[in-house]
């Protein structure tokens, strides 16, 4: 069975569950109140968007999402109603009830070309409101009646209910539907943690399972990585792995993004659950200053995801938001995904670079470098050693 299989892969990695995880298979959820969902009327449903997106349309039936991940960028969402973007957003459950009538008119318009569509880029389209409302499903059939292409961002095993629906709409777009289910770990404590409301891992991995066994074309999005969570390589091969072994279509990865709105509720979380490594958040996300994860991490995120893609037969294409990184931080510390062989060469390029980049006018830089590193109470032998002390203090932690 996939659960055996995944309880004993996850076994054999060698890594232990930490103690403050072990025996809380109790929804956090729990303690935050009962659920309330609040019927309100769309004005449009297509959203046109442009960044940091695969596809140009999105569907959100819903706002706010029962499955409350601490990570979730769209948190920030509900203070536009005067709600916080902790406990509330998922408490406090907006419904689109209109939403399929008023996807009928937008698609029937003269100027529509049947562009693909995401459905649920913010917030999860079959979350347990679903079972209540039943839009995702309404939505699947507007799509199936205009035979349009549909790209579907989920984390439960809900969508199984709407098989029938998207085998009928994958027949009448000629293979054009795609189902990704993101997931980030394969350990049942872990993701209990940082997704409490939704699926095991077992379960979306069964989904993963049965769509492609069905002829949909299936995506694994590993995201968001949590640095020092749930990025471990061996944890990320495993993923990919089991992905290989079920008929996954591909696989892709990207790194946490803290969004504006919402660094208080996900630091209130780090510091409850893993206070250790809350200076190496600080590092990679700049106290805070940052909602991007530094440009180097994402490289070697970037360079491990293809090794692993290779190895396990993936394609290469990746999401347009892996590929648009820019290259401004290089000067970072690798992560610790380099090989040992690669990693000072590396490193002494990256403090070059620095060097450089901060005032290459200036006989004055190396004193600059040396301000910079202290903070982190580090010794004073030559420059590189000093990056390398830095970076296994960084990234030793996961």
């Amino acid at each position: 069975m996939l659960e055996d299989r995944v309880k004993s892969e996850r076994n054999n990695q060698g890594r232990e569950t930490p103690a403050r995880l072990k025996g809380k298979t109790t929804s956090a959820l729990v303690q935050d109140g009962p659920v309330h969902y609040e019927p309100i009327q769309a004005r449009t449903v297509l959203n046109r968007v442009k960044a940091m997106m695969p596809l140009s349309w999105t569907i959100n039936p819903y706002r706010g999402c029962r499955h409350a991940c601490v990570y979730c960028f769209a948190r920030p969402t509900h203070t536009y109603f005067d709600l916080n973007a902790g406990i509330d957003f998922h408490t406090q459950i907006f419904v689109k009830i209109n939403a399929p009538q008023v996807l009928r008119q937008e698609l029937s318009r003269p100027g529509w070309k049947r562009a693909p569509i995401c459905l649920g880029s913010a917030t999860d389209p079959y979350q347990p409101a679903e079972r209540r409302y039943h839009l995702s499903r309404k939505i699947l059939g507007v799509l199936c009646e205009k035979a349009n292409p549909l790209d579907i961002i989920t984390k439960s095993h809900l969508i199984l209910d709407d098989l029938d629906l998207l085998l009928e709409l994958n027949r009448r777009t000629s293979g054009q539907v795609a189902v990704n289910i993101s997931l980030t770990t394969l350990d049942e404590a872990k993701a209990r943690l940082i997704d409490p409301g939704a699926p095991s891992p077992t379960k979306r991995l069964e989904t993963l399972a049965r769509l492609s066994e069905a002829g949909i074309k299936t995506r694994l999005f590993i995201m968001p990585v949590l640095p020092g969570i749930t990025d471990a390589p061996d944890e990320l091969e495993q993923l990919v792995k089991t992905a290989a072994e079920i008929g996954v279509t591909s696989v892709s990865a990207d790194s946490l993004r803290i969004a504006r709105g919402s660094e208080e509720y996900f630091y209130e979380f780090i510091d409850k659950n893993f206070p250790e490594l809350r200076p190496r958040y600080n590092r990679l996300y700049n106290n805070g200053r940052r909602s991007m994860i530094s440009d180097a991490y994402k490289e070697a995120l970037r360079n491990k995801m293809a090794e692993l893609r290779s190895k396990y037969g993936f394609p290469e294409k990746r999401l347009r938001s892996e590929e648009n990184f820019s290259q401004t931080e290089q000067a970072q510390l690798e992560m610790r995904f380099e090989e040992p062989a690669r990693l000072q060469e590396a490193l002494e390029a990256a403090e070059t670079q620095a060097l450089t980049n901060q005032n290459p006018s200036s006989n004055n830089s190396n004193n600059q470098m040396g301000v910079s590193i202290s903070k982190f109470t580090l010794p004073h032998p030559k420059p590189t050693a000093r990056i390398i002390q830095l970076q296994q203090a960084s990234f030793d932690l996961a």
